[in-house]
């Protein structure tokens, strides 16, 4: 296999969930340049979160449950908070879901091609199949899944007035615990 081909393989399922996600948003969908940008801003915050996860002295179990949780989706808040949640185009619940889920998948595709990438140059074709398999089906949504809790969350807070006091908080928090 050549290694564009992984690449394309490994941003492939981020892509699509990007779509289906996308298409939901009927009422008024977001500007696709600031859904480009999102994305873009989601692939460009995995490398310092995949150093600074690299950099903690605990095992890798600990790293999954406890750290990694609170690290990739504080950094996935960040992007969007900082990017898009002041602008005018975010004005309904929907635009919260739209904006975490993708940055979300534009951190779980370079998160992709670095465990693909990984594998093709480690492991034996079976296994680099079964992790491209498994991320697709389980990863790259799950990261859609924990960040749109958040992101509903962040999308309630900004744009209903009798959203409870702590939303936002209580959003992020359930998305690191789950």
């Amino acid at each position: 296999m050549h290694i564009p081909s992984l690449v394309a393989m490994a941003i492939a399922p981020g892509l699509f969930w990007l779509w289906y996600f996308y298409r939901r948003d009927q009422f008024e969908p977001e500007p696709r340049l600031l859904v480009v940008k999102v994305f873009l801003l989601g692939m460009l915050v995995t490398i310092p979160v995949a150093l600074l996860e690299g950099l903690l002295p605990v095992s890798a179990l600990v790293l999954a449950v406890l750290f990694a949780p609170i690290i990739e989706e504080g950094a996935k808040f960040a992007i969007v908070t900082r990017s898009v949640y002041t602008r005018p185009e975010f004005n309904e619940t929907m635009d919260g879901i739209v904006y975490a889920v993708t940055g979300a998948l534009g951190f779980a595709s370079i998160e992709n091609i670095l465990y693909i990438l990984t594998a093709y140059f480690t492991s034996p074709l079976e296994d680099l199949l079964v992790i491209y398999t498994m991320r697709a089906i389980l990863s790259v949504p799950g990261h859609a899944l924990f960040a749109s809790v958040w992101g509903y969350a962040l999308g309630r807070a900004k744009c209903d007035p009798e959203a409870p006091r702590g939303t936002i908080a209580l959003g992020l928090g359930l998305a690191m615990i789950l």
